[in-house]
């Protein structure tokens, strides 16, 4: 649910916006790179696309969501589900968030932070809202599945 909330929030911003989404291509593209123990130097977007980036990115996408969530509720205990609060929510988004900031960006030639990209400012927002739109998933995830 929290991958899925964050995928709606960036499609409503690029319709709202009039930019272009996010794609799954480059987290595919990346992934595949990984898989091949292939190198690259330069930015993602420069090197040859394959066949099944796209599927491989949401795989991937989806994958670390739940990666994420399931990180989560092992660092704080299935009681969370019952009783959820924010201030653990907003610690491990507040560490979380340095993932695509100074993994994924760095990874990909963006730069610590989106620093290489054309809006630095704008990627760091859009990453900012993206990640807030997750948590939220978890928190509603949660407080529906602790009334069942």
């Amino acid at each position: 649910m929290p991958t899925a909330l964050m995928d709606i929030q960036v499609y409503l911003h690029s319709k709202v916006f009039h930019s272009i989404p996010t794609s799954c291509n480059l987290t595919g593209r990346w992934v595949g790179m990984l898989i091949k123990r292939e190198k690259f130097t330069g930015k993602i977007t420069e090197v040859n696309k394959w066949a099944h980036e796209g599927w491989l990115g949401w795989v991937g996408h989806y994958a670390m969501g739940i990666f994420m969530v399931s990180l989560f509720l092992l660092i704080v205990g299935e009681d969370w589900i019952r009783r959820p609060s924010l201030l653990p929510l907003f610690a491990y988004l507040s560490v979380l968030i340095l993932f695509p900031f100074c993994v994924l960006h760095p990874a990909w030639g963006f730069g610590f932070f989106g620093c290489k990209t054309q809006n630095p400012i704008a990627t760091r927002k859009r990453v900012l809202v993206a990640y807030a739109s997750f948590a939220i998933g978890i928190l509603v995830g949660a407080l529906i599945v602790g009334r069942i």
